[in-house]
């Protein structure tokens, strides 16, 4: 993380079990109890779903959209 006089720059990897790429925004918060060590790490965040830099990877969740897969993951898409 960074500390700028505007604010924070966080940057990194969220793993979303919902329909994250239908949503306005993305949250991001800790996903465990951090330590006072650690409180440098306690940021929650919402992000605008079209902020420059942000990808979403999404893949088909349906169980019939699934069938013709070989792998559920085999069909990823990359949207920004």
């Amino acid at each position: 993380m960074e500390r700028r006089r505007d604010g924070i720059v966080v940057r990194g990897a969220k793993l979303h079990t919902t329909m994250a790429v239908q949503a306005n925004e993305v949250l991001a918060i800790p996903t465990r109890v951090l330590t006072s060590e650690e409180s440098d790490w306690a940021v929650a965040v919402a992000v605008p779903a079209d902020a420059p830099g942000l990808y979403l990877i999404n893949r088909a969740s349906s169980p019939r959209e699934r069938k013709h897969l070989h792998s559920p993951l085999g069909q990823l898409r990359f949207i920004r």
